[in-house]
Parts: structure tokens; C-alpha cells; sequence
């Protein structure tokens, strides 16, 4: 995408904006119009950018692209009515700015400034090393490229299709911006296509083989759970950025032996502090709610602890400033102390790690005084874990 071509979509936006924005009457009138088209849906504010602001930016991508149906069809409306209004002109001005490539480069550029966000908001933890700041800033330039692949540009220019087919929005034959031929990569000039002895072609069979999809189907119902868990029905995009950000991150940190993030055996430490001697592992995949997730009513006393324990991590991050990825409870690192089998969560941790030291030191010492059932290890929560 080149610059202009930015530039030119970011132009657009702000217009957009000012122009709805700076009138009461049409800012009411684009209230309307958003609940004419989307009933029992709430209307979104136009977002302004900003020069400094990543997230700024990102919102107001986000929205432009959630709202922009219900622009378009304001600024038609505005254009045809009887008697013309004196912004009618500018109506149809701005029309025309809203074609196929200003939403193909709202596809491309929306990812971007999300990846940004999140990285910028990280990175403005004031716990935060040099090493991890580092790590995460060379996460996300991996994303960053990853987004260029022609893979990723192909879903990327479908979605703009669709939308532009929703919108009535000509589609140009050639794509904006690839009309110079591309080169074919080296890897590719001299292999071969045939299949060989450790390829193997997928048949009509295998594909419709339900083995073939079992980890798809769990990786989906991994990120609807995430989605869940921490709140974000409405905003799946956003913590799947998240997730990735931390992901790479957690994966760089253990290949180099850092000792970044503590929060996932800090947990296991309170349980060998109540109970010394025991793994916290023990209690890994044991009924309904121990280990990430849970559905149906906990089976034991034990059980009842981790569902006691995921509720309380819910309500961990939605306190006010604690829902930066920085916070998230089985990242956040915090202080305690052990004596005589009992948890002691420190005075100095600030009021997130405090609700997330609190979450596993209750747990902890649940866990100690519960009968623990070593039949209860491994259930199939297919069958015996429904709501």
C-alpha cells in the first residue's frame, strides 16, 4: 500500500468526522440513521484521530468500519434531500472518497494500528524490563510482516470485496496497486509439483473425516472460551492480538531461560506452600473447571476451588486499569510470602496484582483442605462437564 494511499484513507476519516461531529443536526441525524439500519443495536460515536495516540487511531479505524454503512447511507440521504441542504455538496464529495481501494486500505491498515495498540499500551507498563520490551516489539515486526504474505493479503482483499458488494461499491478488475508483474520466489523456480513419498494428498474422504478437524474444532472453542472468560464477545479481534502478542512473547522468553513471565508457576508455588511436597500439576485437567475453561457444575469439593478460583480471575479484570495485557491474571506477575504452610499476599503489590494474588492464595489453600480424588483426573468433559 503506499503512502498516499494512507494518507488519503486517514484524510478521509477525520472528514468524516468533522463533518458529522461539528453538527449537532447531522450528528443526530447519523444517530438515527444508525438505529433505522441496525435496531436494538447502540450507536457508536465517530472516534477522532490522533498524531501521538495509537490507540486513538485504532479506535477510530475500528468504528469507521463498524459504522461506515450507516455513513454511507446518511451522506446519500443528506444528498438527495428536497429541499438541498447547504452540506450537501460535502456529502457528495465524501461519497466519492469512500470507493473500493479506501476500503481495501481499511482492511490493511485496521490490523496494523491494532497490533500497535496493544504493543503500545504493553509497553508502557511500568513493571516492564528492557529484555521483555524487547521481545514484544520484535513479536509484533514478525506480525507485521506476516501481514504482507499473499496469503494474508488474499483474505485481506476479500473481506474488502465483501464489504464493497454490501455497500454497492464497484469492484476494479486489476487490484489497486498490483499492476506490476510479481516475481516468482526462489524457493518455487525449480521444485517440483509432483507429489513424492512423504507427500500426502488430502482426499474427498479425508476431508470429511471428522479426525481431520478435531484440533481445528478445539483451537475454535479455545478462543470462544478466551472470548468468554475475559469479556470480549463483542471484541474477539482484539484479544486474539492480545493472545498472539503474549503467545510470542511467552514462547521467546522460555526458548531463552528468562525467567519472564513469573505468574504461571507462581500459582503452582502458593500450592506447594499449602501443601508441601505437592505439584500443582496434580490439579491440572482435573474435573470440570481445573485448567483453563470450565463448563457444567464442579463434581467435588476440588473442583468447586478452581471454578471458585476462574470466577475470581473474571472479576480480576474487570476492576478499572486492570485490563491492559500486562494484567492479564496468568501473566501478571506479583509478591507473596510462605510461612508455615499459609500464603501471604504482599502489602506492595498495586490493587491488580493484589486481586490476582488474592485469586490464588484463596485457591491454594482450598485446594489443601479438599479431599482430592485421583478418579476425578482426565474426565472426558465432553460427557460428564455439560451445562
Amino acid at each position: 500500500m503506499k503512502l498516499t494511499a494512507l494518507l488519503l484513507l486517514l484524510t478521509v476519516v477525520e472528514k468524516l468526522n468533522t463533518f458529522i461531529a461539528n453538527s449537532t443536526k447531522r450528528h443526530a441525524a447519523f444517530v438515527e440513521t444508525q438505529k433505522a439500519i441496525n435496531p436494538g443495536q447502540r450507536p457508536l460515536e465517530l472516534q477522532k484521530l490522533s498524531d501521538t495516540r495509537w490507540t486513538c487511531r485504532e479506535n477510530a479505524l475500528k468504528t469507521i468500519r463498524k459504522v461506515l454503512p450507516a455513513a454511507m447511507q446518511y451522506l446519500e440521504d443528506l444528498r438527495k434531500c428536497e429541499p438541498p441542504d447547504l452540506a450537501a455538496g460535502d456529502a457528495k464529495i465524501l461519497l466519492r472518497s469512500i470507493n473500493f481501494e479506501f476500503l481495501l486500505c481499511l482492511e490493511i491498515t485496521t490490523p496494523v494500528f491494532l497490533e500497535t495498540s496493544v504493543t503500545s499500551n504493553a509497553l508502557q507498563q511500568k513493571d516492564l524490563d528492557l529484555a521483555a520490551a524487547y521481545t514484544v516489539v520484535d513479536v509484533v515486526l514478525r506480525r507485521v510482516q506476516e501481514l504482507r504474505t499473499d496469503e494474508q493479503f488474499t483474505e485481506i482483499f476479500m473481506k474488502a470485496t465483501t464489504a464493497a458488494e454490501a455497500l454497492d461499491i464497484e469492484i476494479p478488475e486489476q487490484i489497486p496497486g498490483q499492476g506490476r508483474r510479481r516475481k516468482v520466489p526462489e524457493k518455487f523456480k525449480y521444485s517440483s509439483t509432483s507429489a513424492n513419498e512423504d507427500h500426502h494428498v488430502l482426499t474427498l474422504e479425508d476431508l470429511t473425516d471428522p479426525a481431520q478437524w478435531k484440533n481445528i474444532d478445539q483451537g475454535l472453542n479455545t478462543v470462544h472460551s478466551l472470548c468468554e472468560f475475559y469479556g470480549f464477545q463483542g471484541e474477539e479481534i482484539h484479544l486474539k492480538t492480545e493472545l498472539r502478542v503474549f503467545h510470542g512473547t511467552y514462547t521467546s522468553c522460555v526458548a531463552s531461560g528468562a525467567l519472564l513471565p513469573r505468574a504461571l508457576w507462581q500459582f503452582g508455588n502458593m500450592v506447594s506452600c499449602a501443601q508441601p511436597g505437592t505439584s500443582a500439576l496434580k490439579y491440572n485437567d482435573y474435573g470440570c473447571w481445573c485448567g483453563f475453561g470450565g463448563t457444567g457444575a464442579p463434581i467435588d469439593e476440588v473442583d468447586a476451588c478452581c471454578k471458585v478460583h476462574d470466577n475470581c480471575y473474571k472479576s480480576s479484570r474487570k476492576a478499572p486499569g486492570c485490563t491492559a495485557l500486562a494484567d492479564l491474571p496468568y501473566v501478571l506477575a506479583y509478591d507473596f510470602t510462605c510461612s508455615n504452610e499459609a500464603v501471604t499476599c504482599s502489602a506492595s503489590n498495586n490493587k491488580c496484582q493484589a486481586a490476582v494474588c488474592e485469586c490464588d492464595r484463596v485457591a491454594a489453600h482450598c485446594f489443601a483442605r479438599s479431599t482430592y480424588n485421583p478418579e476425578n483426573k482426565n474426565l472426558d468433559s465432553k460427557v460428564l462437564c455439560v451445562n
